[in-house]
């Protein structure tokens, strides 16, 4: 019996630091019907040396910079397997990745295959934390992404993910203006409405976290309107291939869990609370990668992170507040609701709104309640919110 061909399609642009462990982790595969290709993005740096290295092992292919929907779209065309691996070239694959997802790639109804990859560092030590950090999803998920869009389903980043050639050959090639970043978007929304997605229980990847893939050289604000219109690219995407298969998909309800419209109307909800010039912490645990400033407002770094550095709450309100903050602004996970200020002495239940699907009884809030703000650590766990927005010092409370 003939082993399925694997394609493992890596994409860079200007990461030659980061391009030897890519390929290296492509070449090193315990699956032995792999191709391996490198598509480069017009790369200024050292990217041809570290690429030149890796002739007749390796088929390059070399075009002019035209962003990463380009990249995959060069790379799918050149390439043979049945199953197809887009890895990010400061990222890279365990030797077993490919072994493990071609045997559920078998099957003509599996449209890809996804797990969750392990966080490094710049230097490539793990973290010890998983990207994303919630659950996968797996199954039938078509129905999911008619009724809530390209968000309708957890999905990690591009290269925790394999791809049925079945599929590719529906979809691709992608719109190369419109994804110069993000491809992974428009892959994962469509994907569901062409067959089921399976779940590796294990990491099969390691993602890179550093600060050139974080984008902060860019104005967030700008960044966010940009996702915002990817966005809608990817939902007319998905209206169009599900009426073609002649599905029908509920648009009008998408944009409650669209990812960047939710984050442009919580800058809104920022920019309505605190003042042009003033300062905050945002306590989002780094999701929005959106750098020292926000819309004309000063944001503080927030001490803790995913609960590896646990001072008092006193100390940390007291190196925060020396800072020079002066409201403080939670992200977390769900839907939205904004609180304008913050009681002295004791808290205020946020008054339920149509778009809140949890919120916290009174009696959790008031009895954390205190002047030196040690409430918001202790109650923000238990709300589900998009961005509250507490003012340091306010005589009162306020939802929206």
């Amino acid at each position: 019996m003939s082993r399925p061909l694997a394609s493992v399609i890596v994409t860079s642009f200007n990461y030659a630091q980061y391009l030897a462990q890519a390929i290296d982790s492509a070449l090193s595969q315990t699956w032995p019907a792999v191709e391996v290709i490198l598509v480069d993005d017009g790369s200024t740096d050292a990217s041809r040396s570290v690429i030149d290295r890796y002739a007749g092992r390796v088929h390059a292919i070399f075009k002019p910079n035209g962003g990463q929907a380009s990249a995959l779209n060069a790379g799918f065309a050149g390439s043979r397997g049945e199953v197809v691996l887009f890895v990010d070239s400061d990222d890279a694959l365990l030797p077993h990745a490919v072994e493990r997802v071609v045997s559920a790639m078998v099957d003509p109804a599996m449209a890809k295959v996804q797990w969750r990859a392990t966080e490094i560092d710049e230097g490539g030590r793990s973290t010890g934390r998983c990207i994303p950090r919630h659950e996968l999803s797996a199954g039938d998920l078509r129905d999911r992404v008619l009724a809530k869009g390209p968000y309708g389903y957890h999905w990690p980043p591009t290269s925790a993910n394999a791809w049925s050639r079945r599929l590719l050959d529906r979809i691709l090639p992608m719109p190369e203006s419109e994804f110069q970043t993000c491809p992974d978007l428009y892959l994962a929304a469509l994907a569901p409405l062409y067959g089921r997605v399976e779940r590796v229980g294990e990491p099969l990847s390691l993602w890179r976290k550093h600060s050139l893939n974080q984008s902060w050289r860019e104005d967030f604000v700008k960044r966010v309107q940009e996702g915002v219109e990817r966005d809608d690219r990817t939902m007319r995407a998905v209206v169009e291939h599900a009426q073609r298969l002649g599905l029908h998909p509920q648009r009008d309800r998408w944009h409650a869990h669209a990812w960047w419209t939710q984050i442009r109307a919580a800058i809104a909800d920022i920019v309505s609370v605190v003042p042009e010039g003033g300062s905050f912490i945002l306590a989002d645990q780094d999701v929005w990668a959106s750098g020292p400033r926000i819309a004309g407002r000063r944001r503080v770094p927030f001490l803790e992170r995913h609960g590896t550095a646990r001072p008092s709450r006193s100390s940390r309100v007291s190196a925060m507040t020396a800072s020079g903050f002066s409201w403080w602004v939670f992200r977390t996970s769900g839907t939205w609701i904004t609180i304008k200020g913050w009681a002295s002495g004791s808290a205020h239940t946020p008054e339920r709104g149509s778009e809140t699907t949890a919120s916290p009884s009174s009696s959790s809030i008031d009895r954390h309640g205190g002047p030196d703000l040690a409430p918001a650590f202790s109650f923000i766990d238990r709300i589900t919110a998009r961005a509250i927005c507490v003012r340091r010092g306010s005589p009162r409370a306020a939802a929206r």
